[in-house]
């Protein structure tokens, strides 16, 4: 990651200068199977990858961004921990891109597992209490 020092054994990459850029690009560099990614700032990032000295290559890719979109989070651990979501990213010059994302939260699963008594505890309470007060035929009669 940018401004991490890099591990024993590893190598490090300094993106130093750039020209003819779009204003908006990100530099990726690719060396073996890690990937590194940095918006180009216009000052010195340095990145890290591991394999040192058995580099043969590095391969560089320079990106513009095209659009982008926010997703908030919150709400997926109601849903088991996992959710495919359909995002519409809207293009910087207008129209849109979409893109499948499935999100899968283990912590998120094993809060819910973990809250499931409880929630059957409140299910079974308000079944009983329908059942002896009265209120579930009251609300079958109303439904007809």
């Amino acid at each position: 990651a940018p401004g991490v020092p890099a591990a024993a054994g590893a190598m490090e990459i300094a993106l130093q200068s750039a020209e003819g850029l779009p204003e908006r690009a990100y530099i990726s560099i690719r060396v073996g199977e890690t990937r590194r990614q940095a918006p180009w700032r216009g000052v010195e990032q340095r990145l890290s990858f591991p394999g040192g000295a058995s580099v043969r290559s590095v391969h560089v890719d320079v990106f513009e961004k095209v659009g982008s979109a926010h997703l908030s989070l919150a709400g997926i651990g109601a849903t088991n921990g996992h959710q495919d979501v359909q995002v519409s990213v809207p293009r910087e010059g207008g129209g849109a891109m979409q893109v499948g994302l499935g999100f899968d939260i283990p912590a998120a699963k094993e809060a819910l597992k973990n809250a499931e008594p409880s929630r059957r505890e409140a299910a079974k309470k308000a079944v009983d209490y329908m059942e002896h007060s009265g209120a579930q035929r009251l609300l079958s009669r109303l439904v007809q």
